[in-house]
Parts: structure tokens; sequence; C-alpha cells
């Protein structure tokens, strides 16, 4: 799996790399080397900002075969946000370096500014509305990335306004291709912007025409909605094609106004049958209206599955450890039931951990204990809040190798991680899933 971090460096320096081969080849570069920095600190940030946005306008489209590679939709959502940030950190570098040519001419004048270069056939006229059409277009992807960031902002207008980014990108695009060297589209560089220029164009295509995911949404009806205090759990009969694998998540959509969610599927498959259940608790405006806004037989569209968080892939030289917080548990009800379709003999040993806020009024807990007598191999520890009970990496194994799978709070995660390193734990792998996609 390839980490956000590692996929965010290497694209940028196999750029990077491109820009420099491109400076080595070319011809001298001529003219007081204040104007040559700014020149070059020009292009450079404007391939970086394009390039990143190229890549956050194409994981937008959700490539199937990425996600494997990536570690899941959600992991590939992370790398989206991340690349999208960086294209608006590049594109203000950019827009710095071009209010530097003010200063740069007060302090030392024009004579020696290195000639305008040369721009594709026909695009020399276009110069003037590409920079016009570019920098308004900068401005507003100033206030997307503040509205992105401020967690407050209600999700719906959120959401319509985000729509608008395709039709952002595509005029960068043309920014870029208006203004860019001629001598670059000759070079590995022109080819690399090229490639990812098509790979975002498309992607915005996809999603202006609204074909983004068509292939993976099945449409339903809710068979059951049974509220449980502070969350409500909803059954939904979907096309009897359905398949997923239990720890996966798919995009839900109860209102078509409200557009998808992403909920963490909360059974196991049954094949032929459709039944797709998800525990959704009241974490938000949306959430905590889900209770009385949806009812038996409304239609239903699901779009999935998605996601890499299962023990399939584990690795049965480890012990296993699932660890659950609060509404983090219905990845593993699913496991648990997925577990009853094998043999007894064949099921691995799993030591849980599950924290609650509060035991006694927990409405899952029940289910997850019948489940884990059942299975006959799952050893469940009980960390209750109420009870002062609190879970640490102390409480993992000391005295073998171990994999954890965690699915609950950031916070806890975090500690959690902090602890398996302080205490230097010979854990072999921590899975977890990404659910901060906004």
């Amino acid at each position: 799996m390839i980490g956000t971090r590692k996929a965010l460096v290497a694209f940028s320096g196999a750029f990077g790399l491109a820009w420099l081969l491109e400076l080595f080849l070319a011809a001298p570069l001529t003219g007081d080397s204040l104007w040559i920095l700014r020149q070059q600190s020009l292009y450079i940030t404007g391939i970086l900002s394009i390039a990143f946005m190229s890549l956050s306008m194409f994981l937008a489209a959700r490539p199937a075969w990425l996600e494997k590679p990536l570690g899941g939709l959600d992991r590939m959502y992370v790398l989206h946000k991340q690349s999208s940030i960086w294209a608006i950190v590049m594109a203000a570098a950019h827009w710095l370096s071009k209010l530097a040519s003010g200063p740069i001419r007060d302090l030392i004048g024009t004579e020696n500014r290195p000639a305008r270069d040369i721009v594709l056939y026909g695009m020399e006229s276009l110069r003037g509305i590409a920079k016009d059409m570019g920098e308004w277009t900068l401005y507003l992807m100033f206030g997307m990335l503040v509205l992105s960031l401020w967690k407050l902002f209600p999700y719906r207008p959120w959401r319509l306004l985000h729509r608008s980014m395709p039709v952002l990108y595509l005029v960068l695009v043309f920014h870029t291709i208006a203004l860019s060297p001629m001598r670059y589209w000759l070079q590995p560089l022109g080819v690399m912007l090229l490639v990812m220029m098509v790979l975002g164009s498309w992607a915005a295509l996809r999603a202006l025409s609204n074909r983004i995911g068509k292939q993976k949404k099945h449409h339903g009806v809710v068979q059951s909605v049974t509220p449980h205090d502070d969350l409500v759990e909803v059954q939904c009969k979907v096309d009897s094609n359905w398949q997923h694998h239990a720890g996966q998540f798919a995009l839900v959509t109860f209102d078509a106004k409200e557009g998808s969610h992403p909920f963490t599927i909360s059974s196991a498959c049954l094949p032929g049958t459709g039944l797709v259940s998800f525990h959704i608790k009241a974490l938000g405006d949306y959430t905590s209206t889900l209770a009385n806004s949806v009812q038996p037989g409304q239609t239903v569209t699901i779009e999935g599955p998605y996601g890499c968080f299962n023990t399939q892939d584990a690795d049965d030289r480890y012990e296993q450890v699932w660890v659950a917080g609060g509404i983090g548990l219905t990845p593993f009800l699913a496991m648990l039931q997925q577990r009853q379709q094998y043999a007894t003999d064949t099921r691995t040993s799993v030591h849980m951990h599950y924290c609650t806020r509060d035991a006694a009024q927990d409405a899952l807990l029940p289910t997850l204990q019948q489940l884990c007598v059942e299975d006959g191999h799952v050893e469940l520890t009980l960390h209750d809040a109420a009870c002062k009970q609190r879970f640490s990496a102390q409480q993992l194994p000391t005295a073998s190798a171990f994999q954890v799978w965690f699915c609950g709070p950031k916070g806890l995660r975090s500690a959690l991680k902090t602890g398996i390193e302080s205490l230097q734990l010979r854990c072999k792998g921590f899975h977890h899933e990404m659910f901060d996609m906004r």
C-alpha cells in the first residue's frame, strides 16, 4: 500500500526533476538573476499547481484500479484533499511570483528582464484573457479551500459549491496551455503535464455529466428503520447482484438534494439477497435527522462497495487484535457475521477490545456479545468509560507479534499508535480507515 505522504512526495519529485531536466536542456538563461529567479519561480509553481490539481481531479473520479494500491477509497479521498491543498498553496506561490515583478522593477528596472517565452501557435493573442481567468479562478479556489477546512460550514451548500470545481479546473487547463512555453511540450515535462491534464479533464467531464461512480451504483428500497437512542439501523434491499466484503463501506443517498454520504456496512454479505444494513450515529445535522426522515419503502441509491478494511489479508503468523470505539464497532459486526459462514475449525483466534461511553446504554453491545459467543474464537474485552475503564496500548500483547484492526475516534487511534511505539510492541500492521473525507 502506498502512503499518502509518500505518494505526494514522489509525485511532486517527479515533476520537479522533469523541470530541472528542462532547464538543463534549454538554452542558457539570459537576463538579470532576480528576473530569472522570478520567471522560473512562476513556472515551477504553476507546473506543480496544475499537476496537483490534475491529480486531485483524477482521484475525484474514483478510479477503481487505484483502490488497492492506495489502500481504499477513504485514503484516495485523503490524497485528493491533500493534493487539492497543495495545488492551492502552489497557486498562491505562483500568484506571489507574478506580483514580484513590481518590486523587482522598482529595484533594478526592466532593462535586463528575460524575453517573454514563445507559447503555442495561436495562443499569443489569448495571453491576456488566460491570465485574467487564471487569477479570478485562483481567488475562487482560495474561497473553496477556506470553506472546505471550516468544518462548521454546512455540508449541503459546500457540496453545491464543490460541484463547480470541474469548471474551475478546466479554466486552469486553458490557462496552462495558453501560457506555458512552447519548448515544454517537446520535453518530458510537457508530456507529463499533458498526460495529467488529459486525465484531469476526463475526470472533470465525467463529473459535469454525473457519470462518476455510475457503474457501481445500485438502486434499492429501504426495508426497515430501527432507532436506538443516538443511532439508527437502516436495512436496505438493493440489486440481487450486490456483493461486498465485511469491513467495506458505501456511499448512500437517501435524499438526492443532500447527496451521498459514506456509511460503513454493518452486515455480512448474503449473496443473492441484496440485503445491506447500516448503523448510523447522529454525529451532525444530517445524520441526526435520519431516524425521522428515512422511512421504509422509500428509494435509496447505494454506490460501492468501497474500502480495503478487512481481515481477509491477515497474516496467520500474527495474532489478530480488533479495537473498536463507539460507532467504529460497525465493520466488526459485519466481520463477526461473515465468520459465521465459515466452518468453526477454520476461524482464527481474535482478541477484541470494545470501548464504549456507557455499556448500560449501549444499544449495540448485546448484539456484539452474542456474536462473540456464537463465534467461539473471539475473546471480547469491554472498556466502559462510565466505569472508568480506559483502553491503552499496555493492554495489547507483549509476548507475541500481532496485527491491529482499528475503527474508532481519531484521538484514540493516535494515542494507541503512540503507545505501541513507546512500548516498542511487536505490531506488524495497524489497519484503520480514514473517514475524514472533507
